[in-house]
């Protein structure tokens, strides 16, 4: 089915596509639960260097691709979550729109500037 141009710019589409949002939410709720709490491991271990000694650790190519795996998938889960709480709960179509637009920018914009942050470790 084909979606029209307002459904197409607000990411809101046929019905069918309820079952991959629910489907997403689920998996990057369970995809998070491994990733935070190897990441706070991470942290305490780093934690033990003293500053310079973080910086080395956390700055290693494989826990800044673990971090940042984290926090896109951590980025993404927060913002299917607010999504369905927007939709829930507005009901002005302007507000609904404006709403899940600044969620989803606020959603890239931390996990760009986050990543940016990562990467300017290695």
């Amino acid at each position: 089915m084909s979606r029209s141009f307002e459904g197409r710019v607000r990411g809101l589409g046929t019905a069918h596509e309820g079952l991959h949002h629910w489907t997403a939410q689920r998996l990057t709720a369970v995809a998070n639960i491994p990733l935070i709490a190897v990441s706070l491991l991470l942290l305490c271990k780093a934690s033990k260097g003293g500053y310079e000694g973080a910086v080395a650790y956390i700055g290693q190519p494989l826990v800044v691709a673990w971090f940042a795996l984290t926090l896109v998938v951590a980025c993404y889960h927060a913002a299917l979550g607010l999504q369905v709480v927007i939709e829930d709960y507005v009901s002005g179509k302007g507000a609904k729109f404006a709403l899940l637009f600044l969620v989803r920018f606020l959603a890239a914009l931390g996990a760009v500037v986050g990543l940016a942050s990562l990467i300017s470790l290695l």
